[in-house]
């Protein structure tokens, strides 16, 4: 009866390490696949999704000059109570058009 419990436990031995192996090699595609994404798009975060409604963007003013046309925009996001300008440098009271550097896309 001895052979057929060592047996037995090797047997479970290596199912262990077949599902630990699988489980590496899942964790290390998504991993790759991640990986390849942040190169490709260029972007440390290249897949975001936001479940709730914390992140909403949301303009709060739009300053338009009259002499250049450009739009300076006051931010107001993350669900704050407050505009975003304390994010801003201390010298910008405006988000300027140079520092916007892409845009929200939103699908409802």
């Amino acid at each position: 009866m001895g052979w057929i419990e060592e047996n037995m436990k090797s047997t479970h031995i290596r199912k262990i390490l077949s599902q630990a192996i699988s489980l590496g090699m899942v964790i290390s595609s998504a991993l790759i696949i991640w990986k390849g994404l942040i190169c490709i798009i260029g972007s440390e975060s290249p897949v975001v999704v936001v479940l709730s409604g914390s992140m909403k963007p949301g303009f709060k003013r739009v300053h338009e000059q009259r002499d250049s046309k450009e739009a300076d925009i006051l931010t107001k996001g993350d669900a704050n109570l407050y505009d975003d300008r304390m994010l801003y440098t201390s010298s910008n009271r405006w988000l300027q058009q140079k520092y916007i550097m892409g845009r929200a896309v939103g699908i409802p």
